[in-house]
């Protein structure tokens, strides 16, 4: 349960074009995303959205990926 102040958004579009909009139209101060595989060669990089968000928002992210079981 998170109990600090926060705000819950609703957008429609490219996920990492409406995260990095709504960073600068909030002034969005941490984003924290989730990483999972896809494939074999997927479990060397993060995702494409993920990557693109790390190389283009201005604040600090917080990916999380789950360990490999």
């Amino acid at each position: 349960q998170v109990t600090a102040p926060h705000e819950h958004l609703v957008l429609e579009g490219k996920p990492y074009t409406q995260i990095i909009k709504a960073q600068k139209d909030h002034a969005i101060d941490l984003i924290i995303i989730a990483a999972h595989d896809h494939t074999v060669v997927g479990r060397l990089f993060v995702g494409s959205n993920t990557d693109y968000i790390l190389h283009h928002v201005h604040c600090p992210v917080y990916v999380y990926k789950e360990a490999a079981s």
